[in-house]
Order: structure tokens, then sequence, then C-alpha cells
């Protein structure tokens, strides 16, 4: 039997994990893309519509250094704002669930999750997927959904070993 892991997380912990996630999902990375190409089109479009109507196409250089500069602005100006709203959406309640102390079992058929509001299990075809990103391990339970466990705030267990009995009984994903 795999010894449980108890660790603590706060709201930088949860906000990390909707960072990561933006940068490494499907959806996530084609909304960096769009964003960062998308700015610098709708530059580019408002100034050739302001010159077809003005008549006046001076200073194109100044037009394309913009547009470059709104691109390459794009990724980290979107990757903050989803930060900025994950915090402010946290702030909006108590939490109990998500921040704090949790321990992490591993029993026969599920994964079993206790902390200051209760306990939780999901089976473990429920489990999407477990991602070990280097400082934190994510245990997808939804798209949008994930136990985060900061490796370095872990009080008890032995997080390699957790992950390798987790990852064994977890179903490989569809491809």
């Amino acid at each position: 039997m795999t010894e449980p892991i108890e660790y603590t997380n706060d709201m930088d912990d949860l906000v990390q994990f909707h960072r990561d996630h933006l940068k490494t999902s499907k959806a996530g990375k084609r909304t960096l893309l769009t964003t960062s190409i998308g700015m610098g089109a709708i530059f580019l479009l408002s100034y050739f519509l302001v010159s077809a109507a003005t008549g006046d196409p001076r200073l194109p250089i100044w037009t394309l250094i913009a547009a470059v500069g709104l691109t390459v602005v794009g990724r980290p100006l979107t990757i903050w704002s989803t930060a900025r709203t994950a915090r402010r959406m946290y702030r909006d309640g108590r939490n109990k669930g998500a921040l704090g102390w949790h321990r992490l079992s591993i029993t026969d058929d599920s994964l079993t999750e206790e902390c200051e509001s209760g306990s939780t299990q999901s089976r473990f075809d429920s489990i999407e997927r477990v991602v070990d990103s280097g400082p934190v391990v994510y245990i997808y339970l939804g798209a949008l959904l994930a136990h985060v466990v900061p490796k370095d705030k872990i009080t008890r267990g032995d997080i390699s070993s957790f992950v390798a009995a987790l990852q064994s009984r977890v179903p490989s994903p569809a491809v």
C-alpha cells in the first residue's frame, strides 16, 4: 500500500495551475496564438482602414513596429490576464476545499482526498491524467479541475512513489 501524501497549497499555487494549463493545453495554446497574432493583425487592419479613409499612407514602418510589438506582447499579456482573473475568482469564495491542508490516499479502487471541507473519492477511471511539471504535480479530474500538489509543501509522504503508484492505476488516455 502506498503511503498517503499530505500537503498545503495556497492561492498562488492554484493561480499557477491556471497559468500552466493555459500554456500546455490545446485550447490554451490556441488562445495564446490567436491573441498574439490577433493583436498585431487588428493594429495593421486599423492602420490600413485609417490610411484608406484619410489617403495618408505615411509612417508604415511605425505601424509595422507596433504590430510586431503587439504580437510579442500578446502572449505574456494573455497569461498575466488569465492569472489575474483566476486570482479574482478565487477571492470571491472561501475555497475551503481548494486551499489549505490536503491528504491524498490511494485505495483499492480510488483516489481519496481529505481536506478541511470533508473528503471525496475519485475512481481511477475518472482521473484524466497525472502531470508532473517539476515543482508541482497536477492530478486532473477534468479539463479545468485538478488536485494541485506543490512538491515543496508536502509535509508527509513521498511524491515520487505516490505519483508512480497513481499512474499505474489510472487508465491511459485515448489517443
